[in-house]
């Protein structure tokens, strides 16, 4: 079973999320921002079946971070997050989008689907 990438500047988000997940038996890992996350999917090339990531964060945002992973792997699997109404610029490709606040069936749902779903 792959490992899930957990990404938010609050490290309380991070742990909420992780404790939502945890239930599926997935092993998490967590970054603090963007350019962590980027440095981390490339270092562990396909052992990170999954990307759950905040948009708004300091050093790197979410947006910029999922470009640069779909640049290196084009079918990274990536639910963006975000607690700001907020539209996904054209050109950004993340496979799905989730507001915050989410309760832990509708995260588990949609990370499930998105595991599911053909790259």
């Amino acid at each position: 079973m792959g490992q899930l990438l957990i990404v938010d500047d609050d490290e309380l988000v991070r742990e909420s999320i992780q404790g939502m997940l945890a239930s599926l038996g997935y092993k998490i890992i967590q970054a603090k921002d963007g350019l962590e996350a980027v440095s981390l999917y490339k270092a562990m090339r396909g052992q990170i079946s999954l990307i759950v990531m905040d948009i708004k964060m300091p050093r790197m945002d979410g947006i910029t971070a999922t470009n640069l992973i779909k640049e290196f792997d084009s079918k990274a699997k990536i639910v963006l997050i975000s607690g700001y109404a907020e539209k996904i610029p054209s050109g950004v490709k993340p496979s799905a989008f989730l507001a915050k606040p989410f309760n832990r069936s509708t995260l588990c749902e949609i990370v499930q689907l998105v595991l599911k779903s053909p790259s």
